[in-house]
């Protein structure tokens, strides 16, 4: 493909501990779409009230269902707020092929450093 088609989607991300959103930052978002179409799971600064960056040396996870048709944002993103550790660094969120787990990175165990590790969270 040449990129003459291509379009920005733009999602909103909740504020860290409120139901206000603001919209994801510019940073990688290390996007992952599920194969229907329907959900993307991504990474994004923590943002406070003010929509400005907790802390800028972490990610956390988020997802947002997608209009399948479209690829576009049908709603503002979730926070996977049981697998995001304040202080930390989680990337790359993947579904296992049966949507049951969802596997990422994560430097939890040695915040601030190169030292990453994958996770396996289990669907409840």
């Amino acid at each position: 493909d040449t990129g003459d088609g291509d379009s920005i989607v733009s999602i909103e991300v909740p504020q860290r501990g409120r139901s206000s959103t603001c919209p994801r930052d510019s940073g990688d978002a290390t996007p992952w779409v599920s194969p229907d179409g329907r959900r993307m799971f991504f990474r994004a600064l923590p943002l406070d009230s003010g929509c400005q960056p907790i802390d800028a040396a972490t990610t956390d996870l988020f997802v947002v269902p997608l209009v399948p048709e479209t690829g576009a944002a049908a709603q503002p993103a979730v926070e996977l707020t049981t697998l995001n550790e304040i202080g930390t660094t989680e990337t790359d969120p993947s579904l296992s092929l049966d949507f049951c787990a969802l596997y990422f990175a994560s430097d939890r165990d040695s915040p601030g450093s190169s030292d990453f590790k994958l996770y396996r969270a289990s669907r409840r």
